[in-house]
């Protein structure tokens, strides 16, 4: 890391993830990169963020500057968890970068609201 706070070329960066209960559900908010790196950071918050919650997760991806695939597989897999659980995980923010993915991938639907809805009228989960 260089003194300005900016990573030098080719080292990697940790997001800030920070997490806030907001009523029944608590959002985990992240900035910087999900990556492999990250991964286990990343899956911890949003496992302790789900297990704190009473109803799920809310995710902010409003300020992450790059996501992987290791990061949209930790998302699939907290949400499956959520679900047996009775739970849900919306993502509630999403940089272009974060909707991009979502998107080649199909499974931006999975995080919507919409599904979150379904699941607390008690639709069978996928």
């Amino acid at each position: 890391m260089r003194e300005d706070g900016h990573a030098r070329a080719g080292e990697a960066v940790m997001p800030v993830i920070e997490s806030r209960p907001a009523g029944d559900r608590v959002v985990v908010a992240v900035r910087g990169e999900l990556d492999l790196d990250a991964g286990q950071a990343f899956q911890r918050a949003l496992r302790q963020a789900l297990a704190c919650s009473a109803r799920g997760v809310d995710v902010d991806l409003g300020a992450v500057a790059f996501c992987d695939c290791s990061a949209l597989n930790i998302l699939i897999s907290l949400r499956r968890r959520a679900l047996t659980q009775g739970k849900s995980v919306v993502i509630t923010a999403a940089t272009p970068v974060a909707e991009r993915l979502l998107a080649l991938t199909g499974t931006g639907p999975l995080f919507s609201a919409g599904a979150a809805a379904d699941t607390d009228a008690g639709a069978r989960p996928e």
